[in-house]
């Protein structure tokens, strides 16, 4: 009965699924990182491109959408943009004011 109890078939075979399973949620992570990494690398090159459009525009409206809408269709993203106008908007032309950093 002691001999069975030290017997050592099979441990080899649990060490691999162990290990296997081990291997496998690494490479989950590693995707879940790779996908996290270049859905913000997409987003800062949208941000860039759609504040590159206000500031030569002056204003978020007609080639600032166009814009919008294109970066959407490019990168298969459905985002919203917003922005919170303070002192640098004119609110009655709908414009920055010239020299106005954004």
């Amino acid at each position: 009965m002691k001999k069975l109890l030290r017997s050592r078939k099979g441990e080899g075979y649990i060490d691999t699924v162990v290990g296997l399973f081990v291997l496998l949620a690494f490479v989950a992570l590693a995707l879940n990182l790779y996908s996290f990494f270049t859905l913000k690398q997409d987003m800062d090159e949208i941000s860039e491109q759609l504040i590159e459009v206000a500031t030569s525009n002056g204003s978020f409206s007609g080639a600032f959408d166009e814009r919008a809408a294109s970066l959407r269709n490019q990168f298969n993203l459905d985002f919203a943009v917003s922005y919170s106008a303070d002192s640098w908007y004119n609110g009655e032309y709908g414009q920055v004011d010239h020299g106005t950093v954004m």
